[in-house]
């Protein structure tokens, strides 16, 4: 028992254990088990044993792609077809394009097939080497592996992200495998590390006109939606307060998926957030602020400012974060956050600076609203280990 036990422990990498029984320990696991650990279900029932014999894993594996290829028929999608064009390489396969658009017209039909998938590479990989002796499961779980990439847009993002300046084609980094046309798709670097997307390339008009006559609706959505995705990221990491972007994006998105909107009205509600979201990006340029100043004064600033307060609240976010930055060594020394003494600091600090600089129409209510939630986004940063809080 201690052997299969040893054997059996898994891990994120490791889904289980392969016992080859020269001498017949199952056969005396079996009497132990008799004897000693009746189940629910029997003493003698198969299903109480910690093992099983590969043959089921394999006949597990061959029911998954039958189920997947059943759940896929009911979508539409005959992924046998691909098969009977022979020895034809994947990536000159237009029907992989066609599958991917009818999965992806609801998100609900996309985590079914990938969830199927996962499971189909996660026994092929449990099966080795006796599954090698099976080619054609093989080319299934080749061909049910690609058309997931095709279907989360890590392959063929032609509709989109071509018209997209150099910097998106930096910001995935795609290694092949030489091993049939699978690709390994892997992201590289975290959506922190990636370089900054300017909306501003992005032709709207055009990309408008473009999609009622598309092949592929359901793709160009999706590199739209995942495109976006990425750039909201950037931009909530760069400013907390753009969470109404992530919002009004969040809800187009289930209005289509719930069937309220059509793919055409989807996709232009899209390209209008997308417009939004590119005239946000040049904000701090027009307010005369970086991006960290920006999120301070957007923090800051109340309703119904006249333009002599917000200049003056402007010079108030400008003069806290050159005066936290100045006394970074004083007040910031690592584990700041965790220590009462410390934090108060930090908090006084920031009371001090916004008395002398923000608006004498703040009242006392708002100017305690607005010091804790400035001081309240600086504690979650340093929580967050964000350098810019943190000193040695």
């Amino acid at each position: 028992m201690q052997t299969i036990a040893r054997t059996n422990r898994v891990f994120e990498a490791k889904k289980n254990g392969l016992i080859v029984d020269y001498f017949g320990v199952f056969r005396d696991l079996k009497k132990a088990l008799s004897v000693y650990a009746e189940g629910s279900a029997g003493a003698t029932s198969p299903l109480d044993m910690p093992v099983k014999e590969l043959e089921e894993l394999l006949k597990l594996l061959e029911e998954a792609i039958e189920e997947c290829k059943t759940y896929l028929l009911g979508l539409g999608v005959d992924v046998n077809k691909i098969h009977a064009l022979g020895d034809k390489g994947f990536k000159g396969v237009t029907l992989f394009k066609d599958y991917a658009d009818v999965i992806l017209k609801k998100d609900e039909y996309k985590k079914a097939f990938n969830l199927y998938v996962n499971t189909i590479v996660a026994l092929y990989d449990s099966a080795k080497p006796e599954v090698y002796t099976l080619p054609q499961v093989k080319k299934d779980r080749d061909l049910f592996l690609y058309l997931k990439e095709m279907v989360n847009r890590n392959l063929d993002k032609s509709d989109l992200l071509e018209k997209i300046r150099d910097e998106v084609d930096e910001l995935l980094d795609t290694s092949v495998v030489s091993e049939g046309d699978l690709l390994e798709y892997k992201i590289q670097k975290s959506i922190t590390d990636y370089k900054e997307i300017n909306l501003s390339q992005l032709d709207f008009e055009s990309l408008r006109k473009e999609f009622p006559v598309k092949e592929h609706k359901q793709i160009a959505f999706a590199d739209l939606r995942a495109f976006m995705e990425l750039k909201l990221q950037q931009m909530i990491r760069q400013n907390k307060s753009r969470g109404k972007f992530l919002e009004s994006f969040e809800q187009i998105i289930d209005e289509y998926n719930n069937g309220s909107v059509e793919i055409e009205e989807a996709y232009k509600k899209l390209l209008e957030e997308a417009k939004a979201l590119s005239e946000e990006e040049s904000r701090a340029i027009k307010e005369g602020l970086s991006e960290e100043q920006l999120e301070i004064f957007d923090l800051l600033k109340k309703e119904k400012l006249t333009l002599k307060e917000k200049a003056e609240v402007k010079k108030a976010s400008v003069k806290l974060l050159e005066v936290l930055q100045s006394k970074r060594e004083k007040l910031f020394v690592d584990p700041w956050y965790k220590e009462g003494q410390r934090k108060e600091l930090v908090k006084n600090e920031i009371r001090e600076v916004l008395n002398s600089y923000l608006p004498p129409s703040y009242s006392k209510d708002i100017f305690m609203v607005k010091n804790d939630e400035l001081y309240n986004h600086i504690y979650s940063l340093a929580e967050k280990r964000d350098e810019r809080y943190l000193c040695a």
